[in-house]
Parts: structure tokens; sequence; C-alpha cells
């Protein structure tokens, strides 16, 4: 028998009358718009201002795709990530593999050509999240899927990676054990930007490694 969800994690109805949105400024990328809210209980109103892209995936839910890639080497596992010159905050940040689904594509067809293109590696899906995961949903209506793959890094055609990067890219690959990856990241978040996805699953993949097997959905190590 299913489980009752409690009352207070239901949807619900919008708390908010809000108008029609105006857009105030377009680009290539972005979109900025505006929106008038009033708080329905209380009286409180305002102007909300918020970003969007104005491309939109036609297969997928989601507008990008998050990829947790773990590199099986010589007995030994790696996650895969990337460090990136990322212009909006003007250093390097360390992230997972990433990037927007083209039209036409899935969650896991973009998660797997974005995966080669920024590493060079070629991977197989395990899984991949369902629903849609906002990435910054009091600024912005940019979402994502979380796609888990595997990489055999002693097949040949992984032997000697070779990354397909867009002419405005600036991406170098970075393995780290498994195991270490909390480490990893305490030991540089004051050098580089550490993506706060990435950080957030550093802190709960630690965490899942003190809890029984069977509590945790989290790639194994071991």
């Amino acid at each position: 028998m299913a489980a009752e969800t409690p009352k207070h994690l239901e949807a619900g109805e919008c708390p908010f009358d809000l108008s029609e949105s105006r857009v105030v400024f377009e680009g290539r990328w972005l979109v900025a718009r505006e929106v008038d809210f009033r708080h329905r209980a209380n009286g409180e109103s305002g102007v909300w201002q918020s970003a969007h892209r104005p491309t939109k995936a036609t297969v997928a839910e989601v507008q990008g795709v998050d990829v947790i890639a773990i590199l099986k080497r010589a007995g030994k596992r790696f996650f895969v990530l990337v460090k990136q010159y990322r212009i909006p905050v003007g250093t390097w940040c360390i992230e997972f593999p990433a990037g927007l689904i083209d039209t036409n594509e899935t969650a896991e067809t973009a998660a797997l050509r974005e995966l080669k293109e920024e590493t060079g590696f070629q991977g197989c899906v395990i899984e991949r999240s369902n629903g849609i995961q906002p990435l910054d949903p009091g600024l912005c209506d940019d979402s994502c899927q979380f796609v888990m793959a595997e990489i055999d890094g002693d097949a040949p055609e992984n032997a000697n990676p070779k990354q397909n990067l867009d002419s405005a890219e600036s991406i170098e690959v970075v393995l780290v054990e498994c195991d270490k990856l909390l480490e990893f990241v305490r030991a540089h978040e004051r050098r580089f930007r550490v993506e706060a996805m990435l950080y957030s699953f550093a802190i709960g993949f630690a965490m899942s490694r003190q809890m029984p097997p069977s509590l945790n959905g989290l790639p194994k190590t071991g």
C-alpha cells in the first residue's frame, strides 16, 4: 500500500494573483521578463523579475542535462568533472559535464553527446532523473535532468579521448577518485568556483557512504 502524501507536500493553488508577464529584454540566449504579483493572504504586492531561455527542447521536458559519469579504469573509479571558464562569474568553475538539449534530442542522447564533446569519453546511460529539476527557481525557469553514465576507461575508444569543443568554450577534464570527491572539492573551493550542484552532490555522496546501501541510490564506489 502506497504511503499517503502529507498535506503540506501537496501541490495546492498558487498563492499569488499574477499579471501577464512583460518582456523587458530579449537576446540570443536570454530573455528577461517581469510580472506584477499580489499575495492573496496579506495583500503584499510587487514586481518579480526573472530570466528565461528563448530556446526550448521539443522532445525532452527540460532544457538541459547534467551528466554524473563514473569512469572505470584499471580497477579504480573516478567521477568525470570539467574545469570551465565562466564569463558571468569571471573565473574557472569545477562542474559536471552539462549542456543544452538540442531540438528532437532526448535527455539521454544529449547527455552522451555532451559527455563526448566536453571530455572525449564515450559512455553508456545507466539511469536518468524524472520530472523537472529547476536550477535557480527564484531567478529563472532554467531546468535540467540528471543523467547517470558509466565509462569503460579500458576500452579502446576511451584510450585517447579527444574533446570536440565549440569555438567559444574553454574546458579541461578533471578526474577525481570517487571516494575522494568531497576531499577534492574542499581542497579547491577557494581556488576555483565549485558549482553548487557538484558541491551538494559531493556532500550527499560522502554522507551516503555512512548509510546502509539500501538507503541510498548513489553510484557505488566499491
